[in-house]
């Protein structure tokens, strides 16, 4: 019922930012209007956020997943996060895994995209004034697939770490706070886990444990595994 209410929700916002661009053309405005024309282009893309995230949080996750090379899926990510405004000279990215072994997993690759970008993101935010996020993808001893993402930004205390996947938490200005409850959600969609360690002023590090083979999915052999 709140996803359907959110979809309602959302097609008239869609019409009320199309009418406003068009509206925005044809007038003839003083600084002081303009100014306020510009909160309401602001608010309403902040309210579109807003739903689209909920409705991505209450849906029920539907995926095809098929065999996925996640260097790939990394590079692909970082790749567009090179692009991201956020991102100034002050930061830098790297990434490291072992280039003679396959690091392959069956998955969506659309939503586990997702999940990078939003954890790459973050990280970028954590580190306002610049700083490094790493991304390492490694097999496991378990026979699974972990990727990590550590930057060197702020960090978080134990209260933050433990409700920060709990929806409409947020320690950025402007965010919905639904971004990690969406990747948790996408992750264990995928049978995985994830996990989160931080201190205040030290950085931030999130694990990511995949499996490789998932069991009720009706995928073709690993060609490359």
């Amino acid at each position: 019922m709140a996803a359907g209410i959110a979809h309602e929700i959302r097609n008239p916002l869609t019409a009320i930012s199309g009418s406003f661009r068009l509206l925005k053309t044809e007038l003839t405005l003083n600084q002081g209007q303009l100014k306020l024309m510009e909160n309401i282009s602001l608010e309403t893309k902040r309210l579109y956020k807003i739903i689209t995230d909920f409705l991505s949080y209450a849906k029920p996750i539907t995926f095809s997943p098929r065999w996925v090379d996640l260097k790939q899926l990394t590079r692909d990510t970082v790749e567009l996060l090179r692009n991201s405004p956020e991102l100034t000279g002050r930061h830098k990215i790297e990434y490291s895994f072992d280039a003679k072994n396959s690091l392959h997993c069956q998955a969506d690759p659309d939503l586990i995209k997702q999940v990078f970008w939003n954890l790459c993101n973050n990280a970028v935010k954590a580190m306002p004034e610049g700083g490094i996020l790493s991304i390492c993808l490694e097999n496991t001893q378990q026979g699974e697939v972990a990727v990590s993402f550590r930057d060197t930004g702020s960090g978080l205390t134990r209260e933050e770490q433990e409700g920060i996947f709990e929806p409409f938490q947020s320690s950025f200005s402007g965010g919905t706070g639904l971004g990690l409850s969406i990747v948790l959600h996408i992750i264990e969609a995928h049978h995985g886990s994830i996990r989160v360690a931080s201190a205040k002023g030290e950085g931030t590090i999130f694990q990511i444990t995949l499996p490789k083979q998932m069991i009720t999915a009706e995928v073709e052999k690993c060609p490359t595994c």
